[in-house]
C-alpha cells in the first residue's frame, strides 16, 4: 500500500508527531508540544499519511515577507519514499504564487540527502550558521514562488 495522503495536522495526531520528532532529530534538543499544538491551531502544520499511520510531518511559520520551513521529518520506515517531497509541494502549493514569496529554511550542514532534496525542489544556498546544532553547522536555503521544479 503506497497511498499518501497530506492533510492538515489535528491536536490528536500530537503523539504520532512527538514519535517521528524523537527519532529524526536525535539527540538534538526536541520541541515542547506547545510548539506543535501552536502549528496546530493555526493551520501551520502538514501531515503526510499512508491509511490512519503519519508517516511524516512538515511545519512552518509565515513572516511578513517570506515563509520559513521550520521542521520537516520523515518517519525512518518509509524514508527514501517520496514523502519528503509530497510535503513540501503540498505546502509550497497553499501559498499564493501570484507574487514573489520567498522560503527559507535551515538544514544541517551534514544531512547530504535532504540538501539534495531541497536543490531538486529549487531551494538554493544562501549562507551557514556555524555551530546551529551543537557541534554542527547549518546550510542556509531559499527559494522563490512561484518555484518550477
Amino acid at each position: 500500500m503506497n497511498e499518501y495522503s497530506v492533510v492538515y495536522a489535528e491536536r490528536e495526531n500530537l503523539d504520532q508527531i512527538k514519535e517521528i520528532e524523537r527519532y529524526a532529530f536525535y539527540p538534538a534538543i526536541y520541541k515542547p508540544k506547545r510548539y506543535y499544538k501552536r502549528h496546530i491551531q493555526f493551520k501551520r502544520c502538514f501531515l503526510c499519511k499512508q491509511g490512519d499511520l503519519i508517516v511524516g510531518y512538515l511545519c512552518f511559520q509565515p513572516h511578513k515577507r517570506f515563509f520559513v520551513l521550520t521542521d520537516l521529518a520523515i518517519h525512518f520506515n518509509f524514508r527514501h519514499l517520496g514523502v519528503a517531497t509530497r510535503l513540501i509541494k503540498a505546502f509550497l502549493s497553499t501559498i499564493s504564487q501570484d507574487q514573489n514569496i520567498e522560503i527559507r529554511l535551515k538544514v544541517d550542514l551534514e544531512n547530504k540527502n535532504a540538501i539534495l532534496l531541497y536543490q531538486k525542489l529549487g531551494f538554493v544556498p544562501y549562507g551557514k550558521l556555524p555551530c546551529y546544532y551543537g557541534e554542527r553547522s547549518a546550510l542556509l536555503m531559499k527559494t522563490t514562488l512561484p518555484v518550477h521544479p
